[in-house]
């Protein structure tokens, strides 16, 4: 017997899954509604698990002990012959046959046992042990691996994530899987700012006696980068009411100043461009009485050498204390991987996870965290500002890649 398990956004998709899969012959053995893997994801789904037997000539799928009983079967009846339990239906009814009807089937000799129920029993055992023998054994590392695999992890590190539910049963298993996951990843938690006081005007209004925290976003073009940086602004200027600051280093990306003048406009934030190390640094002076300065810079392809060491100067007279690697969820595990490479002359040292919600899997995902170890400063979604942006958690990262029972 074949059984499958199916998520869609309605029950009517899954149903339509299970028909193209399993036929019009497939049962349903259970239903149930998912709850979003992540915080940010808000929509639920429909999970229908069903079966279809695999007979190829339409009979039911037999589990072991079937398969014990019809080889028993088979082992009663001699060549060519009834069975057992054939001839002695036919002699209740008063139609008893010789055993040695069939041309080929020899008489029986005076030596042979006159009760063959032990003899019978005797290989009732061994074809019972065979049938055992041969079924497949339940692969519980096996399995983990081949369900990781189909959220997109690669085969080796499915293999090595697996290996954590090696000796535990199944029911324990995705929960051992999980913690490992959550064992490999770091999380930074959200940007911290100095205390407000460091922050108070000296006598005469002088400077303030901290140094302004400078965020920096980078990362490949469309990884939401503006959107993302537009939020952590929203949050910090309205939600946390601190001093905020808008430095654009993307001058080459037409419409790209406006769109932060107009985030900085809704924000009553202010915003400075800089198209060169020095403007770079006056921008700062300038933003000196700011307690959070977010940089936003343009996005380049992760192979493009030359672009991002000129992005690399300039971020350098900007001084950033931290650089947080932009990706998005639904971009290929190779892909994501060949950013993180790519923008290593960055130095980046957080890693920040967009467009959460356009992902179909996050395995991907889940597989860049565990490999550029960098610790996770936040989970983005959509495109509403200030919301859509919560601050990242292992556990939550871990959830969406195990199934529902290793929470």
């Amino acid at each position: 017997m074949r059984i499958a398990r199916y998520q869609a956004a309605t029950m009517q998709d899954a149903l339509r899954q299970v028909q193209g899969e399993l036929g019009a012959d497939a049962m349903i053995l259970r239903t149930r509604t998912l709850a979003p893997k992540l915080p940010l994801l808000g929509r639920h789904r429909v999970e229908v698990v069903a079966a279809v037997a695999e007979d190829p000539a339409g009979a039911p799928a037999a589990g072991v002990e079937e398969t014990s009983d019809r080889l028993t079967l088979e082992a009663e009846r001699p060549a060519g012959g009834p069975t057992a339990s054939e001839r002695a239906s036919a002699e209740a009814n008063g139609h008893a046959q010789p055993a040695d009807r069939s041309p080929n089937t020899p008489p029986l000799s005076p030596e042979a046992p006159a009760d063959l129920g032990a003899e019978l029993a005797a290989i009732r055992r061994a074809l019972a042990g065979l049938a055992a023998w041969a079924a497949p054994r339940l692969d519980v590392p096996a399995g983990v691996a081949a369900h990781l695999v189909e959220v997109g992890v690669s085969p080796a590190l499915a293999r090595e994530l697996a290996a954590a539910a090696e000796g535990v049963g199944p029911a324990q298993a995705w929960a051992a899987v999980a913690a490992a996951i959550r064992g490999r990843l770091r999380v930074s938690g959200p940007i911290r700012l100095e205390p407000e006081g460091a922050f108070a005007e000296g006598n005469g209004g002088a400077r303030p006696s901290a140094r302004p925290r400078v965020v920096a976003l980078v990362g490949p073009t469309g990884a939401g980068k503006s959107t993302t940086l537009a939020k952590l602004a929203a949050h910090y200027a309205i939600a946390a009411r601190r001093r905020v600051g808008l430095l654009s280093l993307d001058t080459f990306r037409v419409g790209a100043f406006e769109q932060m003048r107009i985030y900085a406009e809704v924000l009553d934030v202010p915003l400075l461009a800089a198209d060169c190390p020095a403007a770079a640094a006056t921008a700062l002076d300038r933003f000196s009485d700011r307690e959070l300065i977010l940089v936003d810079t343009v996005g380049h392809a992760p192979g493009d050498g030359p672009r991002l060491s000129e992005l690399a100067r300039l971020l350098a007279a900007a001084d950033p204390d931290e650089v947080h690697l932009v990706l998005a969820a639904p971009t290929e595990r190779r892909s994501l991987l060949a950013a993180v490479e790519g923008f290593r002359r960055l130095a980046p040292s957080h890693l920040l996870l967009s467009k959460l919600d356009e992902a179909y899997a996050l395995g991907g995902v889940v597989e860049v965290a565990i490999r550029a170890g960098l610790p996770l400063s936040y989970f983005s979604q959509g495109q509403d500002v200030p919301e859509q942006i919560v601050p990242a958690a292992a556990e939550a990262l871990a959830a969406a890649v195990c199934p529902e029972e290793a929470a």
